[in-house]
């Protein structure tokens, strides 16, 4: 148990979804997205003032994934109340199926009931000060967002393949990469407006991110995604997809 004088330890709670039912924990760690989630809540403990610590890997292959059902889970909780710790995470609905209503709805409230100290980052604020009906907007746009992009595949991949045939690996990678450019596009026109509220600030937040999303969120500067507000987690990403340096 921390002494009320010490900094608080924050851990990692890193969701991973894959098609394999078994990957190795050093797997895990080389992922891209295990990597882009660890970066956030490093980022955030660094800019609360926590202690950094060991990250938790929840390994998610069942796309029907119910939080309250897994020990693994269950037990980070327990562990992480007794030691009065805090689990950080991108965004808490990672660990939510959203893709059908009534389940996604069961497994936010049995999530609830464990009573986890788990603060998400993406919506500023821990789970348990979340409203339902906060969570009820946030499940519903997730599952929007689910069906677009499954229509969005869909449809590329009638364009590529031939009458009568199954959908190949190419024509998959072909609809990612064209997901993949987009998301290029979106940044590259981003970092443009991000550098030009950036040369506002003080020299001496210049690369403080979480001043940078406080200007953009004042100038009204829409995320990559269109919702939401500014976070310094997401700033860091404009800059890493477009491959330049905070400090440049």
């Amino acid at each position: 148990m921390t002494s009320e004088n010490e900094p608080r330890l924050i851990r990692p709670l890193l969701v991973v979804r894959t098609r394999r039912a078994v990957i190795s924990d050093n797997e895990l760690r080389k992922l891209p997205q295990v990597i882009r989630q660890y970066t956030a809540v490093r980022d955030f403990a660094d800019q609360s003032g926590g202690v950094f610590g060991d990250p938790i890997v929840i390994q998610r292959s069942d796309a029907r994934y119910i939080p309250a059902d897994d020990p693994r889970l269950i037990s980070a909780i327990d562990e992480a109340r007794e030691n009065a710790e805090m689990l950080a995470i991108d965004d808490v609905f990672r660990l939510i199926d959203c893709r059908e209503r009534d389940r996604a709805n069961a497994g936010f409230m049995g999530l609830v009931k464990l009573k986890p100290p788990i603060y998400s980052i993406q919506h500023s604020k821990e789970l348990l000060r979340m409203t339902w009906e906060f969570a009820h907007l946030q499940i519903a746009d997730r599952r929007r967002q689910s069906l677009v992009r499954s229509q969005n595949i869909k449809d590329g991949l009638e364009k590529v393949r031939e009458p009568g045939d199954g959908p190949t690996r190419k024509a998959i990678e072909k609809a990612v990469a064209s997901k993949q450019r987009k998301a290029d596009r979106r940044a590259a026109m981003l970092i443009i407006e991000i550098e030009r509220i950036r040369s506002t600030l003080p020299a001496d937040r210049r690369t403080d991110l979480k001043a940078i999303a406080a200007a953009l969120n004042e100038a009204n500067v829409p995320t990559s995604s269109g919702r939401g507000s500014w976070q310094g987690t997401m700033v860091k990403r404009v800059f890493d997809r477009v491959g330049q340096a905070l400090d440049a």
